[in-house]
């Protein structure tokens, strides 16, 4: 399994687990423990959020660097090539 599939995963984990925390809150009578547990689905939504954020980020970078190689690499070949 790639490094993007293990990103998405924990990003899916933590989208899946800040859900259940926040249907959990709602069925408990505690008010501290409610507010724990609905501070605690923010954090998991949040950092669900910056990685993916981060994953895309990588990904737009890897894609702008290969273009920019592949122009390079073409325009190597076309200036060899003249100078032939």
């Amino acid at each position: 399994m790639g490094l993007e599939h293990v990103i998405v995963a924990i990003s899916v984990l933590c989208f899946a687990s800040a859900i259940y925390m926040a249907i959990l809150s709602t069925q408990t009578v505690d008010i501290e423990f409610k507010k724990q547990l609905v501070d605690l689905a923010i954090y998991c939504l949040v950092g669900g959020i910056v990685i993916l954020a981060c994953w895309l980020i990588t990904q737009t970078i890897k894609k702008i660097f290969s273009k920019e190689e592949r122009i390079l690499t073409q325009q190597s070949i076309l200036n060899s090539a003249s100078s032939l």
